[in-house]
């Protein structure tokens, strides 16, 4: 019951933009625990949005107000004309604190709106593109969710799950982060690629153009410097690998669709096709270890990829239900 009421603290926190980078961490860890704490989390976010953005300082100053406007209601002098006279006033006091109430939400939260935006973006299927209200753009993956956050006193901020594409728009006075389960990246104009594993825990990031910080969520050590065609993956206390120019030609092929391979064992082929495509190759009925894929597909519809391998290597691909596609010999 504990953890419950510290993490629902924590995720009104999160949604009233109250929350420290490591909150955000921590709330990301906790939600990629279970589906169960993301659906909490979502439910709770749908009921926050019907009854309107929460505003602290109101909050704070409510009940001392509203005490006020009762006592000056209260001591005003009322006319004696009726014995349920006392019925009508209390009415109208209660009336008029309906009505401040209101006045003082409607302000703070028009201005509040005018200096600050959040929006939130789920993926399922689909990729998703989207242009924030700085000018930036994203591409989510599938199975992707990503919120942004933007105040004119403070910096752009994202927390991501899964995987996403950033083309930042510059803004010296105004950094760019990623927040992610086990890292945080910090750029000011540029493009670049990051990955989440909620599995491993671990964060990719592939600078496009342009250069960005990389700095593990749980550690003291200085951030990593990542300048374009650098790869670099950490977890939630160091980087544990990194690349200067990295040469995996279809990592950004769900973005680009496109793919090469030369050469390729068709294992690593299928990996990549899976990812461009969202699709599960099945084969664990054949030996796929001696067959090696030279092609190129660029923004091809899955049904002409998929009969190309066949033609190519002598494979029969059929569809089995869902995403997945098995793999089997043409043989008799």
């Amino acid at each position: 019951m504990e953890q419950k009421k510290e993490f629902d603290d924590l995720i009104i926190r999160h949604l009233i933009n109250e929350t420290t980078p490591d909150e955000e961490v921590k709330l990301q860890q906790w939600l990629g625990e279970s589906d169960d704490h993301r659906k909490y989390y979502e439910q709770t976010e749908r009921l926050w949005e019907l009854a309107g953005v929460y505003q602290p300082a109101f909050a704070e100053n409510r009940e001392s107000d509203l005490k006020h406007i009762e006592e000056r209601l209260t001591h005003y002098p009322a006319p004696r004309i009726a014995s349920f006279n006392r019925f009508y006033r209390m009415a109208a006091a209660a009336a008029a604190v309906l009505v401040f109430a209101m006045g003082v939400f409607y302000l703070i939260n028009s201005r509040q709106a005018a200096s600050s935006q959040k929006m939130s973006f789920l993926s399922a299927d689909n990729i998703v593109h989207q242009i924030l209200p700085d000018g930036s753009e994203i591409w989510l993956n599938r199975n992707s969710s990503l919120t942004f956050q933007y105040t004119k006193e403070k910096n752009r901020t994202c927390i991501l799950n899964g995987e996403a594409f950033f083309q930042v728009m510059h803004d010296s006075l105004h950094p760019f982060e990623i927040v992610t389960p086990s890292a945080l990246i910090r750029v000011l104009g540029t493009s670049f690629n990051v990955k989440t594993d909620s599995r491993s825990n671990e964060t990719e990031v592939l600078v496009s153009e342009g250069k960005v910080s990389l700095t593990p969520a749980k550690s003291n050590v200085q951030a990593v410097i990542l300048p374009s065609g650098a790869f670099a993956k950490a977890n939630a206390h160091s980087v544990i690998d990194r690349k200067e120019k990295f040469s995996r030609m279809n990592y950004l092929s769900w973005k680009t669709r496109i793919l090469v391979f030369r050469d390729t064992p068709l294992d690593s082929a299928l990996a990549d096709i899976e990812k461009c495509y969202g699709i599960i190759f099945d084969h664990t009925g054949i030996n796929i270890s001696g067959y090696r894929l030279t092609a190129r597909y660029i923004d091809e519809q899955l049904p002409d990829v998929i009969a190309v391998l066949q033609a190519t290597l002598g494979l029969s691909i059929e569809f089995s239900g869902g995403n997945t596609y098995r793999l089997n010999s043409s043989e008799p």
